[in-house]
């Protein structure tokens, strides 16, 4: 027989067996089978109203849907084989047992408080939303969301629960579960989840009414923030034991000062189990930590809380600091290396700027130059936990595009420049030891104008000026963290002037003729370059600040310029000199990270030493080179190694 069976409103008896190949329907009434294989396995069961018993005998269905009833599956077997998703809002009843298998979803909404055989779900998902008794064994690969009621529950290792309904997962709302004995975790259990338009929901209730035996994991969603945070949250009413792993997603939370911390796990028996935090927390510029609860801060020690503090392993008083994570020191190296990165000084740029042609007596001027500069910084932030390193390269180089003079006297030069630039560094958290990578690389173009009172001498008084627009690629990686990538982009100019004195002029005991000079300098740089504000994966708004700085410089640099007899009218010429500076930046570079700003500590006044050579080499190469050393407070130290040449075009050979 071919269709669907329709039973009548009464009772209706199965007491043979059937093979017809259509669906069952029972729209009210009672249809009971009397005999094994009076129900045909492996057809769709649809039960609208009345009740399908199974009386004992064991059924497999293809399928099971309908608006309500009851399937009462006393002392039988029954296996629904889902491989379609349907909705079941009727009841189950008796004492068997139930295995949910195939791919698809099962979705049920009656009361089956009062079943109390075991369901075990095999595969696919199950989602409960009303109540279901008895035993429930959640098998690997298979997952069961529920709401209101379940009984005791056992997640087997790679099986999921999930506090919530997939079957309702496009109406967002918060869920609570209760199960109601107790609740066996040895695989993975979402209280908090994420709806299908990515949005988490907080504030998910789960309550255990028996003993709570670990082994898996908990995953909870939180709006990290003080005490007060909104969050999911596990009641166990009995006693725990076993180990378990604690996953916290922040959810939009910035960060705040928590005392006695955040409630995740309250236990009102024997609390013996151990709940370990797996991953990182994050939020805003804070660092959070599963503990258990401090009676010292008013917390209760049988509970687990998010605290923003560390606890301390040694006798010592642990510290209510928050701890800053580590990733506020990538963000304040990469806004402080985008403005800092292509500041250079006029001698930086040209090195020695003019010479004499021998054959002609024309004074000539470069015309291309280029200089490559490596560089290692330390540095700390203002709350003393984090410490930074970096390494950086500047590839940097110009010429000039036109020279003159007004007076036969002083030389005028305009150029154009550009360059590419890279730093790297890590930083790392004294508090968590936890780290953070971050870099920087990007291009700058700009413009040069210089002038000097006296072109064929080292005296007298210069004045050069420049301006660069630069873009930066940005990166910072924490540990066990996301990469966040964003841009940087912005003008740095400059202004800077010197006066050259010649104190003396002397002849070594190597006869070489050598003239001693100093210059006292000056320079304002002003720093525009700015980054991108942007939401990290966890929700935490970054703001780098210090764009606006304005760097001023006052040093002095005293060189010797000389060369051997032997190199009489062989325009060689050595100028090995020293120069120190004292340098202040008005703002402090900084990352705002939620509602707490982190700064760069230390590079508010920096004193530089710096030594090096200036050399022409012939008429055609000069080159020249540095090293110098800048020492600020709290830990602040800058060490930098520069190479220049400058290739000269176009004088006469007669």
């Amino acid at each position: 027989m071919a269709g669907w069976l329709r039973p009548v409103r009464e009772r209706l008896f199965f007491s043979g067996e059937n093979n017809y190949t259509g669906g069952t329907r029972v729209e009210a009434g009672e249809l009971r089978s009397n005999a094994s294989k009076a129900f045909v396995d492996n057809t769709t069961y649809i039960v609208n109203g009345g009740r399908l018993n199974l009386n004992h005998h064991d059924l497999i269905m293809s399928s099971l849907s309908g608006s309500g009833g009851v399937v009462d599956v006393t002392s039988a077997d029954l296996t629904i084989n889902q491989n379609n998703n349907s909705y079941f809002a009727g009841q189950f009843d008796g004492s068997g047992t139930i295995a949910k298998s195939g791919t698809a979803q099962l979705a049920l909404s009656g009361d089956s408080r009062n079943y109390s055989g075991i369901t075990t779900i095999y595969s696919g998902n199950l989602d409960s939303t009303n109540a279901l008794g008895g035993q429930i064994i959640v098998k690997p690969n298979a997952l069961l969301s529920a709401t209101g009621y379940l009984g005791e529950t056992t997640t087997t290792p790679g099986s999921t629960l999930f506090v919530g309904s997939l079957y309702h997962a496009n109406q967002p709302s918060l869920s609570a579960l209760t199960i109601d004995n107790h609740f066996s975790n040895q695989g993975n259990t979402y209280v908090g989840r994420v709806n299908n338009d990515a949005k988490s929901l907080v504030g998910n209730r789960l309550l255990v009414n028996g003993n709570y035996q670990g082994g898996g994991s908990l995953h909870f969603n939180t709006v990290a923030g003080d005490d007060n945070s909104v969050t999911d949250r596990m009641t166990i009413m009995g006693n725990t034991s076993g180990e378990t792993s604690v996953y916290v997603t922040n959810v939009g939370g910035m960060g705040d000062y928590t005392e006695k911390g955040i409630e995740l796990i309250s236990v009102r028996g024997q609390s013996d189990g151990v709940f370990n935090q797996a991953g990182r927390i994050t939020a805003g510029a804070y660092e959070y930590f599963l503990n258990r609860g401090n009676a010292e801060k008013g917390a209760d020690s049988k509970n687990w809380y998010l605290t923003n503090y560390r606890p301390n392993p040694n006798p010592a008083p642990e510290t209510s600091e928050p701890t800053i994570r580590p990733e506020a020191g990538g963000y304040i190296h990469n806004i402080a290396s985008s403005n800092m990165l292509f500041v250079h000084r006029l001698h930086d740029r040209l090195g020695e700027t003019y010479y004499t042609d021998a054959l002609t007596g024309e004074e000539k001027v470069t015309s291309m130059w280029m200089r490559n500069v490596g560089g290692h910084t330390r540095s700390r932030d203002s709350s003393g936990q984090l410490k930074t390193q970096a390494n950086r390269y500047i590839l940097h180089l110009g010429g000039d595009v036109a020279q003159w003079s007004n007076d036969g006297q002083d030389r005028w030069h305009i150029g154009v420049m550009g360059g590419y630039a890279n730093s790297h560094s890590n930083t790392r958290s004294s508090i968590t030891d936890y780290r953070a990578d971050s870099s920087v690389s990007g291009y700058s173009l700009g413009g040069y104008g210089t002038w000097q009172q006296n072109k064929g001498e080292n005296t007298g008084a210069y004045v050069d000026t420049w301006a660069l627009y630069s873009w930066f690629d940005n990166q910072v990686k924490g540990q066990g963290l996301a990469a966040e990538s964003y841009k940087s982009k912005g003008v740095t100019a400059s202004l800077e002037t010197g006066y050259t004195f010649k104190t003396g002029e002397y002849r070594d005991s190597k006869d070489e003729i050598n003239e001693w000079f100093v210059q006292p300098q000056a320079q304002i740089v002003w720093m525009g370059v700015k980054a991108d504000s942007f939401a990290e994966t966890n929700g935490t708004r970054i703001h780098s600040k210090g764009a606006g700085n304005i760097q001023t410089r006052l040093g002095v640099r005293t060189f010797i310029k000389g060369h051997h007899q032997s190199d009489e009218g062989k325009e060689r010429e050595f100028e090995p000199f020293v120069e120190a500076n004292w340098i202040h930046n008005t703002k402090k570079f900084s990352t705002e990270m939620g509602n707490r700003r982190i700064t760069q500590a230390g590079a508010d006044n920096v004193a530089e030493l710096k030594l090096g050579v200036e050399g022409q080499i012939n008429r055609h190469f000069n080159m020249w080179g540095n090293v110098g050393v800048q020492v600020g407070d709290s830990g602040y130290s800058d060490t930098a190694f520069m190479l220049g040449i400058k290739y000269n075009f176009g004088q006469s050979s007669k």
